[in-house]
């Protein structure tokens, strides 16, 4: 590999604060105990700016790298943003490396002070060569291959990472600004703040600004910034008006891709875990959760949905948001739609039981642990009202059954027809034995009903999730009320009729002795030895209570020769053979 390196020095840590981010991309560092955790402050970028101009296709960097077109020790002028005035200055900068796939320039002021030569190669060697994921690529040939090249404005293969002291309010409040990607500087010549008309100039260039102080620029926390706001580049090229939580999902997912930690937006996640998928906290620190949530979205994809081909196809897709991921899968040849992997992802969140249901509720490279906020260990439970974000989760544990009866559930919404989508999650001896689901009714309500409580089933978590219909309702937050007692165990009676008009049919017909939830019994048929269906969940005649399932014998067939059974939960509830039926 190429490379040029200039001087050593001593590094040096300090504090500062983030301020109100405006234009630009930008990532944030705050305290949160012991660790630090850093953010993105894409939304303020993206509610200034919605109309760029898309790079044109000629302008991409180009796959073989191009004689450097500065030299080591070069000074420079570039212009950056001061947060505390919302406007732009100019920083002196000089030319300290050059790789194969970067520029590094250092800010004269924090030279020899804050930045060493050695963290300087540290940058480079991570962009250019090695990265913890594969000693033998850097982050640029590892996020090229995957994703997509970047943009060129320049002409010049290598990207420009600029380390300077991000100027903000740090007396003010306490935090501080890590680094952004700029795509102000995608653009020729001046462009203006649309909401106030505030003139910004282009440096016209592929750009990178990571913060010196206290952001420990070539420590893991710096290169993870360094990976996630490189991602921001290659996207801006194929969709630059992407929603904010798909971009940020993707840059998470490009740092874990890297093989660098990730570990602080999932504790956020964990803390928060009823943060919504695609809404954000516009403007504030507890964005981490959504940054959290929108990582784990792009992981279970990776995991469960093709891997780093679905994830780039979301990156060239040029649609936006929940259009954006259904796309991409359907470009992959996947038709499961949105709303059904969002459900299923709801509940890996909870279980992450990668052993469970072949994966499908788990994550193989992640180990979640995600709280249950509202649990109840005594009946009756009176009407209890919780809120959920639109594409967010809520969850409801139900503990300490007795005797093997039932739990019986009402949920109500008193907005009727916003639609909830309710998982439920069954466990036996602290592991998952069972997942369903019920949906609200059109007035609004929902009845669950969980038999053998206490007895085969000793937990059962609650997951209604929010599911909007409409885009305008995706920054929603709904309420929902739910009230829970104890009941009998549900009895089951089974008997099989021959229809009257068409004799060739007999209908099975399973009675609950009260309302069940929403597992239904399940039939299987046998004929002549030969297994002819098997656990198929039966028709719906009244809600909860009525089931029922038809059996068409051909003629020259004897319904003797069939056998049927119905099962509930796993146990058997009736039995026979069609003609001499024993129940």
């Amino acid at each position: 590999m190429r490379y040029e390196t200039e001087g050593s020095g001593r590094w040096a840590v300090g504090r500062k604060w983030i301020s109100f981010c405006v234009l630009l991309t930008t990532c944030c560092l705050f305290y949160t105990g012991v660790a630090i955790a850093w953010v993105d402050g894409t939304p303020y970028f993206f509610e200034r700016f919605q109309d760029w101009t898309a790079p044109s296709e000629s302008l991409r960097a180009p796959a073989i790298g191009l004689a450097p077109r500065f030299q080591i020790g070069q000074q420079r002028l570039f212009y950056a943003i001061d947060f505390r005035k919302e406007t732009q200055y100019t920083v002196e900068a000089t030319l300290r490396s050059i790789g194969d796939f970067c520029y590094i320039f250092v800010e004269n002021d924090q030279w020899q002070r804050r930045v060493t030569a050695a963290d300087v190669e540290t940058i480079r060697r991570a962009f250019d060569d090695a990265t913890p994921v594969d000693s033998n690529r850097g982050i640029y040939e590892i996020e090229t291959t995957v994703l997509g090249l970047p943009p060129d404005i320049d002409g010049d293969v290598r990207i420009l990472i600029l380390l300077l002291d991000v100027r903000d309010q740090f007396l003010s409040e306490g935090g501080f600004i890590a680094g952004y990607f700029s795509p102000v500087n995608q653009q020729f010549g001046t462009v203006r703040d649309p909401n106030y008309g505030v003139p910004f100039r282009s440096n016209e260039t592929e750009m990178i600004y990571l913060d010196v102080d206290p952001l420990d620029t070539a420590g893991t926390q710096g290169l993870s910034v360094l990976a996630h706001e490189f991602q921001h580049l290659i996207h801006w090229r194929y969709d630059t008006n992407e929603e904010i939580w798909v971009n940020e999902g993707c840059a998470d997912y490009a740092v874990f891709l890297c093989g660098y930690d990730v570990s602080a937006h999932l504790d956020a996640y964990e803390n928060s875990p009823e943060a919504s998928l695609t809404a954000w906290n516009t403007g504030r620190l507890d964005q981490l959760a959504h940054y959290g949530a929108a990582y784990l979205w792009m992981l279970y994809l990776h995991e469960r949905y093709g891997g780093e081909q679905t994830i780039a196809a979301i990156v060239r897709e040029p649609r936006n948001g929940i259009a954006s991921i259904s796309s991409a899968l359907g470009s992959r040849g996947y038709t499961s739609d949105f709303k059904a992997i969002f459900s299923d992802w709801r509940v890996a969140n909870y279980l992450d039981d990668p052993a469970f249901e072949d994966g499908r509720y788990g994550y193989i490279h992640e180990d979640l642990e995600l709280p249950v906020k509202q649990i109840h260990k005594t009946y009756p439970v009176h009407r209890t009202a919780r809120q959920i974000a639109a594409w967010g989760s809520d969850a409801v544990l139900f503990t300490n059954g007795t005797g093997g009866g039932n739990l019986i559930v009402d949920l109500l919404e008193p907005l009727a027809r916003l639609p909830l989508g309710v998982r439920v999650v069954e466990f036996s001896d602290e592991e998952p034995i069972r997942v369903g689901s019920t949906g609200l009714s059109a007035t609004g309500h929902a009845y669950l009903s969980v038999d053998q409580f206490g007895l085969q089933v000793d937990k059962v978590l609650l997951l209604p999730g929010f599911e909007p219909i409409e885009p305008a309702d995706n920054a929603m937050t709904v309420t929902y009320e739910y009230e829970a007692r104890l009941g009998d165990r549900v009895g089951f009676s089974v008997e099989v009729l021959q229809n009257p008009v068409h004799p060739r049919y007999w209908e099975v017909l399973a009675r609950a002795s009260h309302q069940i939830g929403s597992e239904q019994p399940e039939i299987t048929l046998v004929e002549s030895g030969a297994v002819r269906l098997t656990d198929q969940p039966m028709t719906v005649i009244r809600d909860g209570v009525l089931f029922s399932h038809s059996i068409y014998v051909p003629p020259g067939r004897s319904p003797e020769r069939i056998r049927w059974r119905v099962d509930y939960l796993g146990a058997i509830i009736g039995e026979g053979v069609l003609g001499s039926e024993s129940r």
